[in-house]
C-alpha cells in the first residue's frame, strides 16, 4: 500500500458548474492513485461497507482509424493531492500524442476532466478514450449475470441481459454503439473484439445497482460513441469522442463516475439533471 495516497475531506458547498468547481458538502471519495499505472483507486463507504473502486481513464486512446495509445504499457506518476483533494497525471508519447487527466473528488461522485494533444502531422478523425469503472474491492457492486446493470434505450433503461449480444472470442465483453453516431461500418479496435450488440444506446451510461438495488456505480459520459461492459472483470465503460483534433490542437471533455446510495429511478432523475450541467 505505499503507493496509496489518502485524500483528507473537503467541506465547502459551491453550484455545479461546466468547469466542475463544485466543492463537496460531505467528506468526497477518498482517491488513491497507484504510481506507476494509469489506475486511480477509489475508497467510500456504500451500504454500511468499506468499498473499493478502481478508475482506469483511459485505458485506451484511439480514432476513427487506429488505436493511438494504450495506457497499461506507459509508466505513468501522479500529482498531488493538492488541497482541494484533486490529482493529476500527464503523458507524452513520442511526437504523437499528449494526455493530461485531472480527478476531481466529490462526495459520491468523481470528475475525470481530461485533454488529449494532437502532436502528429496528421488530422484525426472521431477520437476516442476508453473508461473503465471496476468494483474491484466492491462486491455487492459485482453483476455476473447483468441483471442489475442497465443502458439507456428508447425504451427507457434496458437489462444487458434482455439485450442481443454478439458473442466473440472473448465471451464476457459486450459493445453497444450510441444510435447518434452515422456509422457505414466499425472502427478497427472495437470490431477487434468481434462483441458488437446489433442494439444501439441512445444515451450516455451504463449503470449498475448494488444487490440490493439502493445503490448505484456509473459511468456516463456527455458525448458517448460506445458502452462496453466486461464481465471478466464486472467492470463497465462509457467510451466519449472528443471529435475531430487537427495536427497542433487539442481537446478536453469531463466525464463522471457515480458511486452513490439510491435506486435506479434516483439515478436516472439525477443524471437529467447534472447531465444539462456539465
Amino acid at each position: 500500500m505505499n503507493n496509496l495516497c489518502i485524500l483528507a475531506s473537503t467541506a465547502v458547498l459551491l453550484g455545479l458548474t461546466a468547469g466542475c468547481n463544485e466543492k463537496p458538502v460531505e467528506p468526497v471519495i477518498q482517491l488513491m492513485p497507484v504510481q506507476g499505472k494509469m489506475q486511480c483507486n477509489l475508497l467510500l463507504n456504500l451500504e454500511g461497507e468499506r468499498n473499493i473502486f478502481a478508475l482506469t481513464v483511459p485505458e485506451t486512446i484511439g480514432n476513427r482509424e487506429r488505436m493511438l495509445l494504450n495506457f497499461p504499457e506507459t509508466d505513468l506518476q501522479w500529482e498531488g493531492p493538492d488541497p482541494d483533494g484533486i490529482v493529476t497525471t500527464s503523458w507524452t508519447k513520442d511526437s504523437v500524442i499528449s494526455y493530461t487527466l485531472k480527478f476531481i473528488p466529490y462526495s459520491d461522485y468523481v470528475d475525470a476532466k481530461m485533454t488529449i494533444t494532437n502532436l502528429s502531422g496528421d488530422h484525426w478523425e472521431d477520437v476516442w478514450s476508453f473508461n473503465c469503472l471496476n468494483p474491484v474491492k466492491a462486491p455487492v457492486f459485482k453483476d455476473l449475470e447483468m441483471e442489475r446493470t442497465y443502458m439507456s434505450t428508447r425504451e427507457g433503461p434496458k437489462l444487458l441481459s434482455e439485450t442481443e449480444r454478439t458473442i466473440g472470442h472473448r465471451p464476457g465483453i459486450g459493445i453497444y454503439y450510441s444510435e447518434k453516431m452515422e456509422l457505414d461500418e466499425y472502427w478497427p479496435f472495437i470490431s477487434s473484439f468481434n462483441a458488437t450488440s446489433p442494439e444501439r444506446t441512445n444515451g450516455d451510461y451504463l449503470v449498475t445497482l448494488s444487490e440490493s438495488g439502493e445503490a448505484y456505480m456509473a459511468a456516463m459520459s456527455p458525448n458517448t460513441l460506445y458502452l462496453f461492459n466486461n464481465l471478466d472483470f464486472t467492470c463497465i465503460h462509457a467510451a466519449p469522442t472528443f471529435g475531430d483534433i487537427p495536427a497542433g490542437e487539442s481537446g478536453t471533455l469531463t466525464c463522471r463516475f457515480y458511486l452513490a446510495e439510491g435506486n435506479l429511478d434516483d439515478f436516472i432523475k439525477r443524471l437529467g439533471k447534472d447531465h444539462k450541467k456539465m
